[in-house]
């Protein structure tokens, strides 16, 4: 004679949620093929219920049978014990990460002090420590040769006194920032328009 597990086709594993729906699929499908009341299928199902559904007796049950309840696999995605080994590759995965995101933030940082250089600094040509200029002034709305519009900085020549606009991409290529400039450098300056003006214009 199969055991109950077997009768209601449930796994020995299985919870007490999965062995009532075994339970109540076994009795629907004896009712709609008639067999509920053939031999000892009603007693039978009945037993199931008295002893499956409480864990107490299925406990009882399980012993008495020599039934060893394994444990359900588990699910993918879901987090299981890691040996040693593995542990160590999965710390070492997320020391890597955590690195690359710092080099991210870093990169982001030093982008964004390029592009805020403060007013009143000097300005010094590439691969020279003479200051030659001095920041005075910046407009995010400076309109281009090819009318484009964007971020431009004002620089005073320290010779000529002469102030000119100049793109992201010049002020990085021609100079390097120097220490601060004192405010009678760079203060009250009158800024030319904020447009490219053909010389002589």
């Amino acid at each position: 004679m199969s055991n109950l597990y077997d009768f209601i086709g449930a796994r020995p594993g299985a919870s007490q949620e999965d062995i009532h729906k075994c339970i109540e699929n076994t009795r629907t499908r004896l009712k709609m093929t008639g067999q509920i009341y053939q031999g000892t299928n009603e007693q039978r199902l009945q037993e199931a219920e008295g002893t499956l559904l409480n864990p107490l007796t299925r406990m009882e049950y399980d012993k008495k049978m020599g039934i060893q309840r394994h444990a359900r696999p588990p699910r993918p995605g879901l987090r299981t014990r890691l040996a040693p080994k593995d542990k160590r590759l999965q710390q070492l995965l997320l020391l890597a990460g955590l690195l690359a995101v710092l080099v991210v933030c870093l990169l982001i940082l030093f982008r964004n002090s390029l592009r805020s250089w403060p007013t009143g600094i000097y300005l010094t040509r590439r691969g020279s420590s003479e200051s030659v200029a001095v920041l005075v002034g910046t407009t995010p709305t400076y309109t281009f040769p090819d009318k484009s519009v964007g971020t431009a900085w004002a620089v005073k020549d320290l010779q000529t006194g002469q102030v000119r606009w100049v793109s992201r991409s010049q002020l990085f290529a021609e100079f390097s920032a120097g220490g601060p400039a004192p405010e009678s450098e760079w203060q009250n300056v009158k800024l030319p328009p904020a447009e490219f003006r053909p010389p002589g214009k």
